[in-house]
C-alpha cells in the first residue's frame, strides 16, 4: 500500500478490503494489522473521526490478542517476521496497539483535543516499559 500524501484514494479501498479478507478468513490478528492500516490512512485524509474510530478498535483487539493470544499454530505475517517480532505473540501484538495508540494520538490533537491526544501519546510511549517487566520473550525496544 501506499502512504504518500495524496495518494491515499488507493490506498484506503486496499486495506478496507485486506480487512475484510481477514474477518473471512477470522484471523483476529490480521484484523488488528488491517485496522491500524486503516487508521493511518485515515488520519492522513484528514477523517479524523474514522482515524480514531479504527485506531481505537485496532488498539483494543491487540491488548485482546497480547493477553489472550491464538493458536500458535497460525502463522506470523511476513512483517512480524522480518522485524523479529515472530518470536513473541505478545510482543508483536503490543506493537500493534502502539501503532493504534499513536495514530488515536494523532487524531485527537488534530481535532484540538490536546490533553486527551497527549495522554493518549504518554499511554502508547509507556507500553514498550510495561513489556519490558515482564521479562523473556516479551521484551520491546524502548
Amino acid at each position: 500500500m501506499t502512504f504518500w500524501v495524496g495518494e491515499s484514494e488507493n490506498s484506503r479501498p486496499l486495506a478496507q478490503q485486506a480487512l475484510a479478507s481477514a474477518r473471512a478468513l477470522e484471523r483476529p490478528d490480521l484484523v488488528a494489522r488491517a485496522l491500524v492500516a486503516l487508521a493511518r490512512v485515515e488520519v492522513f485524509r484528514g477523517r479524523l473521526e474514522e482515524s480514531a474510530a479504527y485506531a481505537e478498535k485496532g488498539a483494543a483487539l491487540s491488548r485482546q490478542l497480547a493477553e489472550h493470544p491464538q493458536s500458535r499454530t497460525i502463522l506470523p505475517t511476513a512483517t512480524s517476521a522480518i522485524t523479529g517480532l515472530a518470536a513473541s505473540w505478545k510482543a508483536g501484538h503490543k506493537a500493534i496497539e502502539i501503532q493504534c495508540l499513536t495514530y488515536l494520538a494523532y487524531a485527537r490533537i488534530f481535532q484540538g483535543r490536546l490533553q486527551e491526544g497527549l495522554a493518549i501519546g504518554r499511554e502508547a510511549r509507556h507500553l514498550p516499559r510495561v513489556a519490558r517487566t515482564h521479562g523473556g520473550d516479551e521484551r520491546l525496544g524502548a
